[in-house]
């Protein structure tokens, strides 16, 4: 029995011995086991959270999610392969579950593997993170390479500066184009981004960010405004005639649709679509059966207008004009050959030419008869330059002048000006207050409002015309043939003799030869070298001997002439463009003066403008291309 009990301990001895380790190890083994099921644990719930913040951001605007995919997997391999870290993915990224199990997930086969990758993915949670607390919509932010881009919607309209290149990819610009042919053209913006603070915009042929793109440029290199839609309603306009027709709005020289409106003036001109670029209003509509886009000083809603084609170009009319010396009051340089002055400074010619340059090829401004003296401010090529329109009134118009007052285009768009061609038949019908109100101060011709009101709709006068026109002729009312000129019998001026500074003078005056007093106010009659006898004469003919006499007789005379016939304008009675198509000379014109419809119409405008409303009727000369 003894024995037996020896034995069992002697065997449990052995026993002990062999089995011990073999618990110890099996013990570590499920303590090593428990460490690594924590680590898979932990890294599972970091890649679960990382997944739920992709997908809940997942339908941010202007993402590709494949491709964030691709970026994001590519960046992974890096990482795990020892590479540099190039993209952190945003809040809008999509994560793959079944990557991150099998690529995230730290090798179970040793410890500091499993730290060293847990160090790398907590990096890539707190990174996103902060960009989900600075999260916006329609909005992106990317690092790449430590460069923090953030990209936003906008809308504008760009033109390329010179100099300047394009980046196909913002988050890569080592690749860049020469941006040259891509100048002279408008382009949109629908999309920007900042990198580093430096703002970059996507240009587009097209108003998106993903169709037509040319690519991105610094924004120093374009020159932008803001583009935003007005409305969509329908509008009727009528073409200026000025200015160009485009593709698209603020278009460039590639975007031309019509270099030239020129031949589409007065044409009607519908709008469907209305834009504001910066703080200038675009039209697009419909030119000759071409869609077109139209910057808003290029159309006017006025149509009360009428056309008069005339079958002569204007040069055929400048040459007509230049032919009978229209006149000017403005100054020029002027010059005198050498060779017809004198030592003493006097004319030896015996009429000299006084030339707008210093050549025979320049138009006569004057002329000075034999003996005169000169005065010689500078020589040029054997041409005296010398005084001349400093000493005289009037003188001979350029041609270049001439043109500018002849041509309706310098006119036409014009707020003031186009009241050139302001139909004088028409009557407003002003009122006398309002008439008053412009003669306050002005001579024989103040509280006379009544009597151009009457005269206007007795001889269908546009009264308002009439009390301007009467107004610039008389200078205010002061002139002599506004206030009475004597004459006798016959109609002659007449003048006594007075002192003035100690020498005797002539002056209009009642004698006893005196029978009448004239009044004038419409200058009829009063030519430039004889303004005073004639104006009189012409006066004394017509029997207006009080100046109602004068205003009214005056209105019918204007009447009879000019706005009743072909000359129902200023424009008209200034330069009667149809007898210049007809007698292919001037004729019937009513001043020599080129800028005269030009000064008419000053007190004209300032009277429209204290009526409560009113409607002009144009009727606007054409003369051929």
């Amino acid at each position: 029995m003894r024995e037996k009990i020896k034995f069992l301990v002697f065997l449990f001895v052995v026993l002990a011995v062999v089995l011990l380790p073999i618990s110890l190890s099996a013990e570590e083994n499920l303590l090593e086991k428990k460490d690594n099921n924590l680590v898979e644990e932990h890294s599972g719930k970091q890649s679960a959270e990382e997944n739920n913040n992709a997908e809940e951001n997942s339908n941010t605007e202007g993402l590709n999610e494949e491709k964030l995919k691709e970026d994001l997997d590519q960046n992974i391999s890096d990482n795990q392969s020892g590479g540099s870290e190039e993209f952190l993915p945003s809040e809008t990224n999509i994560i793959d579950k079944s990557k991150q199990n099998t690529e995230q997930t730290p090798s179970s086969n040793s410890k500091d593997n499993t730290e060293e990758e847990n160090k790398k993915f907590n990096s890539l949670s707190e990174s996103n993170n902060l960009e989900e607390d600075n999260h916006k919509q329609n909005n992106e932010k990317i690092k790449v390479n430590s460069t923090k881009i953030e990209k936003t919607s906008t809308s504008k309209l760009g033109h390329i500066r010179s100099n300047s290149v394009i980046y196909p990819d913002i988050e890569n610009r080592s690749n860049y184009e020469d941006a040259a042919p891509y100048t002279n053209a408008v382009y949109y913006i629908k999309r920007q981004a900042k990198v580093n603070g430096e703002l970059f915009y996507l240009i587009s042929k097209r108003p998106s960010s993903s169709h037509g793109v040319v690519g991105w440029l610094k924004a120093s290199d374009l020159s932008v405004h803001t583009h935003t839609s007005v409305d969509s309603k329908a509008k009727t306009f009528y073409l200026k005639g000025t200015g160009s027709a485009y593709s698209k709005a603020w278009g460039g020289v590639k975007d031309l649709v019509y270099s030239d409106l020129t031949s589409y003036q007065l044409e009607e001109f519908k709008v469907d679509l209305t834009e504001k670029i910066g703080n200038n209003i675009w039209y697009r509509g419909v030119i000759n059966g071409k869609t077109a886009w139209l910057h808003s000083s290029y159309v006017t809603s006025y149509n009360n207008k009428k056309l008069s084609y005339y079958n002569l170009t204007l040069q055929n009319a400048l040459d007509m004009q230049m032919s009978v010396q229209p006149q000017t009051d403005k100054e020029y340089k002027t010059y005198v050959s050498k060779g017809y002055i004198n030592k003493y400074n006097k004319v030896t010619a015996d009429v000299l030419n006084v030339r707008g340059g210093p050549s025979t090829d320049y138009w006569v401004v004057g002329k000075l008869n034999k003996g005169s003296r000169v005065t010689i401010l500078d020589e040029v090529n054997e041409w005296y330059q010398i005084e001349f329109t400093q000493n005289y009134q009037w003188v001979n118009a350029s041609p270049t002048d001439v043109l500018y007052y002849l041509d309706p285009n310098n006119f036409i768009n014009n707020e003031k000006q186009r009241f050139q061609f302001l139909d004088l038949s028409r009557s407003n019908v002003a009122s006398v207050e309002v008439l008053n109100n412009q003669l306050i101060n002005k001579g024989s011709l103040e509280n006379k409002g009544k009597q151009f009101i009457e005269a206007g709709n007795k001889n269908s006068i546009n009264e308002i015309y009439l009390l301007s026109h009467a107004l610039l002729e008389t200078g205010n009312g002061t002139s002599i043939l506004a206030n009475g000129v004597p004459v006798d019998n016959n109609g002659n001026v007449t003048y006594i003799e007075v002192l003035i500074d100690g020498k005797k003078e002539n002056i209009p005056g009642e004698n006893s030869n005196t029978a009448y007093k004239v009044f004038n106010m419409y200058g009829i009659g009063a030519n430039d070298d004889c303004a005073l006898e004639c104006g009189a004469k012409k006066a004394f003919e017509k029997k207006w001997f009080d100046i109602d006499a004068a205003i009214t007789g005056g209105a019918k005379f204007i009447k009879d002439k000019y706005i009743g016939g072909s000359k129902n304008t200023l424009y008209k009675m200034r330069w009667n463009p149809l007898n210049m198509e007809i007698n292919k000379k001037p004729g019937g014109q009513y001043a020599t003066d080129i800028g005269w419809a030009y000064k008419q119409i000053h007190s004209m405008y300032n009277l429209y403008q204290e009526l409560e409303s009113y409607t002009l009727y144009l009727d606007i000369p054409v003369y051929k291309n």
